[in-house]
């Protein structure tokens, strides 16, 4: 497994993987609790995560502060 330029990481070939639950997938987006690019199937457990709002509350903050490189609340 390596990380490629834009954070995905991929398998020995060159398939993107999510990078929490490890699974190929297309389509990854940046998590709202930390810094991994994750599938479509680990963000819709994030939505239902009772913590997004306060996840998504101090990342507009930091954004706001100028902190473009805020590394999350953790998940």
């Amino acid at each position: 497994m390596y990380i490629d330029s834009l954070g995905n990481a991929r398998n020995n070939k060159g398939q993107i993987i999510c990078a929490r639950c490890y699974k190929v997938t297309n389509v990854t987006t940046m998590s709202w609790f930390n810094t991994q690019m994750i599938c479509s199937n680990c963000r819709k457990q994030e939505e239902n995560d009772p913590r997004i709002k306060q996840a998504k509350k101090m990342e507009r903050q930091a954004v706001l502060q100028g902190n473009m490189n805020f590394k999350g609340v953790g998940w």
